[in-house]
């Protein structure tokens, strides 16, 4: 598994600059991802699949908490205590991941 500890970054939409830490870990052999953003704080995603290349993680999360019927993707690259990647968002598209790195 790769990229597992506790990470921050910046994410912007178009309206809202924000802080996000996230993290990620060893479920039994499955991925678990919590989220902090200001305005949610959420334990455990709802992961529909996770593939590493290399370096790279891609996630599929369900967006259920966000818009019902729709999918969000995620794409994280680490490096060391670094990451760059992005995330696609219903409605907003997709936003990339700034000054990623790994606090813990």
């Amino acid at each position: 598994m790769i990229g597992l500890g506790t990470w921050t970054c910046g994410i912007s939409t178009p309206l809202v600059k924000d802080k996000a830490v996230f993290t990620i870990s060893d479920d039994n052999g499955k991925y678990k991802i919590s989220l902090k953003i200001k305005t949610w704080d959420i334990e455990s995603l709802p992961i529909v699949s996770a593939k590493e290349f290399g370096n790279t993680l891609q996630v599929r999360v369900s967006g259920e908490i966000y818009k019902p019927g729709t999918f969000a993707e995620s794409e994280m690259t680490f490096d060391g205590d670094h990451l760059t990647g992005f995330i696609i968002l219903p409605l907003l598209g997709k936003l990339k991941l700034t000054d990623g790195k790994r606090v813990k």
